[in-house]
């Protein structure tokens, strides 16, 4: 749905780049990129590992943006918004809307930025379109944001209370996503791994995928298996530095063709895969695995999105030869 107008994205796209000057005369800007540099921030939002690259040195667009920004240092600093890989200036309105809140993130913004008096300003921009910028839940204390149509709000009666399942269930995935944050910052990565391998199986127990733990067949370990609509699926989690590269998917390939002709899997990378990875697993057999990154997962929690219809969409999708294809509804 496109409807956010072009006078629209322009205004947002130069309150990022000049900032404002306030009644009394103050200029004031506003760090889109917060805590993080600016790949680190767009890798929480794309996948930049499978992006095209620009730049014929690079296989993808996460050297290309490397070698521009920060070796060469020879693009401008508001380059993102008029590269049509990530085509802000004409996508659908959901893309720039996860692009807006992504920014006011806890995870992301600065607390002693004016972050607050910015998000003020995106909504006083985005509400003759139809749209808004919400307080969508909280993590740490901390208030999260989402986006809505303003018609849907308006729709609400404001006397009207969430049934209490609803709000114990949003309460529960709050917690989940205070969890996987906290595995973010841990400093050891080995132990957070363990941890990260509890936080699925308590993920797949709250939307009633019966898990069952790590767990070793004929000296192969295996993370651990979920059911969906009655089938089994074998799972491997990795939280790991850098992608996942095409050996790891090879061997796990190899643990699930071991099993039965039948069995089907899911691998879950937090840091995502090479492009190279993808390819070699989707060449000359046909998938009977599925990819999930930190990507996924962190849309899960934001956007508060049912893994049950998540892991369907990933299962069609890799029947379709697409195995890290992106849940947005």
């Amino acid at each position: 749905m496109n409807k956010i107008s072009e006078v629209t994205r322009k205004d947002i796209f130069d309150l990022l780049r000049i900032g404002y000057t306030d009644s009394s005369g103050n200029n004031l800007y506003f760090s889109r990129y917060g805590r993080f540099d600016e790949i680190e921030f767009l890798k929480r939002i794309y996948d930049l590992s499978n992006m095209n690259s620009y730049d014929h040195r690079h296989s993808n667009a996460e050297g290309d943006i490397y070698r521009h920004t920060v070796l060469n240092d020879d693009w401008d600093k508001d380059w993102v918004f008029g590269d049509a890989r990530f085509n802000l200036e004409h996508s659908d309105d959901e893309i720039l809307l996860k692009f807006l809140c992504e920014m006011f993130h806890p995870a992301v913004r600065n607390e002693k930025d004016n972050w607050k008096l910015f998000l003020d300003k995106f909504n006083e921009l985005l509400a003759p379109d139809g749209y808004e910028l919400y307080e969508s839940g909280h993590i740490s204390g901390r208030n999260m944001y989402g986006w809505r149509n303003l018609a849907d709000r308006d729709s609400l009666d404001s006397t009207t209370t969430l049934p209490t399942s609803t709000l114990s269930n949003m309460a529960a995935i709050e917690k989940f996503q205070e969890r996987f944050y906290d595995l973010h910052r841990q400093n050891n990565r080995q132990e957070a791994g363990l941890e990260f391998e509890k936080f699925l199986y308590d993920l797949f127990c709250h939307f009633n995928l019966k898990p069952r733990p790590s767990f070793s067949v004929t000296g192969e370990q295996i993370d651990g298996s979920f059911e969906l609509d009655s089938e089994t699926y074998l799972f491997e989690a990795k939280w790991q530095a850098e992608p996942i590269q095409e050996n790891a998917l090879l061997i796990f390939r190899g643990k699930i063709e071991g099993k039965s002709v039948i069995t089907r899997g899911a691998f879950i990378s937090v840091n995502g895969y090479t492009a190279n990875a993808i390819q070699a697993i989707c060449t000359g057999k046909q998938p009977n695995f599925f990819l999930i990154d930190g990507m996924d997962i962190n849309n899960l929690l934001c956007y508060k999105q049912d893994l049950i219809e998540v892991l369907r969409f990933k299962r069609r999708s890799m029947a379709e030869g697409n195995l890290l294809a992106r849940f947005d509804q």
